[in-house]
């Protein structure tokens, strides 16, 4: 059992409790972003003080293939994807509460398999990236801070970029999806999701301005259906952070957040763990249950998350940490 810091403090974040309210990220105002699941259907949200929800165009529903998804910049900028009967769409929700839906499109051709692109993060110099489905295939995707497509290639999915366009997320050209990492201004990317050379099922999920990705990975000899929580740091062996787990964040500090499980059942604990400190559990709420770390600040010494009360209920919560 891992120490909890003491001197981590956490609070409930307003507007943002339940058990069907999924937090993806915020900024350095503390605006969360998100959804709130109805059903088979799904709100995005941006929330400080006050909670404001997005309005698709008309004929749209947020999500795609892979689910909702949402991501925020410093100027408060949301991007995800939509999808009807006929397309997909990557698209913008600017602050001022605009909307762009970003090109490319592509000819409708299969009922029940519309294709197009969908968004997963920005950058605060607001570069964009995700995912496009011109065909069969996924192709990792960017899009300049203008909406116009930066560059494209088969096969897989951007799931985050840093402030100086460090790129993660997963390759699709092999099974199962392997983790990468594209380095600002580089013509491909490369695959690190690999253990002594040998691929495994892994997804970078944050990256820092270093090229440090923190994601998951089935990690072979462990338990082949059990996610491990990892750091890859370029020029290093890859690194187990939980052996059941998933790291959801890293700053450009290296300090590393997620969560931890005791068995692959077993309830999940927020973590932060750094080369200095190694790692600790997040405190959770008086008298209540799992804890899950979604992001960290890279201004505020910040985790956002969530905590599970003594009635079993959900709530937003964000963690006041010392940087080390």
């Amino acid at each position: 059992m891992l120490p909890v810091d003491p001197s981590i403090t956490l609070r409930v974040a307003p507007n943002l409790d339940g058990n069907n309210v999924v937090v993806t990220g915020f900024n350095q105002y503390d605006v969360i972003t998100g959804y709130v699941t109805s059903g088979t259907t799904a709100r995005i949200f941006r929330s400080r003080r006050s909670i404001e929800y997005f309005t698709p165009p008309a004929g749209f529903q947020p999500g795609n293939f892979f689910g909702a998804q949402a991501g925020i910049n410093a100027g408060g900028r949301v991007v995800g994807a939509l999808e009807n009967d006929t397309a997909q769409r990557a698209f913008i929700w600017w602050h001022s509460g605009g909307t762009t839906l970003l090109q490319p499109t592509f000819p409708f051709e299969v009922p029940g398999f519309p294709l197009g692109c969908g968004a997963w993060a920005v950058n605060d110099s607001g570069y964009v990236v995700g995912t496009c489905m011109p065909n069969v295939n996924w192709f990792e995707t960017e899009w300049r801070p203008d909406g116009t497509l930066l560059k494209q290639t088969c096969c897989g999915v951007l799931t985050a970029i840093a402030s100086n366009q460090y790129i993660t997320g997963y390759d699709l050209t092999f099974d199962p999806p392997i983790a990468l990492l594209w380095p600002p201004g580089a013509p491909m990317y490369s695959l690190i999701g690999l253990n002594n050379g040998h691929m495994e099922n892994s997804e970078g999920l944050a990256v820092n301005a270093s090229g440090w990705v923190a994601g998951y990975a089935v990690v072979s000899g462990i338990d082949n259906s059990a996610l491990s929580a990892m750091l890859w740091v370029p020029g290093q062996p890859q690194r187990i952070l939980s052996h059941l787990g998933v790291a959801t964040g890293v700053d450009n500090r290296g300090n590393v957040v997620g969560f931890h499980r005791d068995s692959a059942s077993g309830p999940r604990t927020a973590f932060l763990w750094n080369f200095a400190t190694g790692a600790h559990f997040l405190p959770g709420l008086p008298g209540g249950g799992e804890t899950a770390a979604v992001a960290i600040n890279n201004v505020n010494p910040e985790i956002l998350g969530w905590a599970i009360d003594s009635h079993g209920v959900k709530h937003t919560v964000i963690w006041t940490f010392h940087r080390s």
